[in-house]
């Protein structure tokens, strides 16, 4: 993921609102729509379920929303997107 979303070596302390604002700018990516495949999702943040838990609660309420539609009122000339989110595990 951080190497397709070009996302730092290093998260500012993990900042789940920078990763939300990250992940709500994408604009570098050309392709129409987006895919996200989580490889190993049981294994992801074991060790801090509440974080992991924000994430997905961030996906659902904040990015994919912002992606399917909310994206026109905030950006002059933007366009939705097609944003999926695969988990496997």
């Amino acid at each position: 993921m951080a190497s397709a979303f070009i996302l730092p070596q290093v998260l500012p302390a993990m900042k789940i609102r920078w990763l939300n604002d990250w992940l709500s700018d994408l604009m570098w990516i050309k392709q129409k729509d987006i895919v996200l495949l989580v490889y190993d999702y049981d294994l992801m943040l074991t060790d801090d379920l509440k974080i992991k838990k924000n994430i997905v609660a961030d996906f659902e309420e904040i990015i994919l929303p912002w992606w399917e539609g909310e994206i026109v009122g905030h950006m002059v000339g933007r366009v939705p997107r097609g944003f999926e989110v695969y988990l496997e595990r």
